[in-house]
């Protein structure tokens, strides 16, 4: 699915698992959220880019595996030149993209 910062596509899906691959355009970031009812494991594909997690900000590396707990504020970040790739697993009772509050919404 094409969006304002990059793209996303469904790679497999299980009643509680979802596993995504994310593409962040170079210069991008993806919303400041947290999730009610899911959980996330990232693990960087290729690229580079940061990540906010709580409070904590993180560089992103090839290999990087990130986890984010359930309800914790969380964004990836791409501000460097090449395209920042990242699959992303998702845990819990429902992994839906209904399940996204964002920080302007809260």
């Amino acid at each position: 699915m094409k969006t304002s910062w990059g793209s996303w596509k469904v790679l497999a899906e299980y009643p509680h698992v979802k596993v995504k691959e994310i593409r962040v355009s170079p210069n991008h970031a993806l919303s400041f959220q947290k999730h009610e009812q899911r959980s996330e494991i990232w693990v960087v594909e290729s690229g580079k880019g940061s990540a906010i997690i709580g409070t904590e900000g993180l560089e992103l590396v090839p290999g990087k595996e990130v986890h984010v707990e359930l309800l914790q504020w969380h964004q990836l970040i791409n501000g460097g030149s090449e395209e920042l790739v990242v699959i992303e697993i998702q845990q819990g009772i429902a992994c839906k993209e209904i399940d996204i509050i964002r920080a302007h919404e809260s």
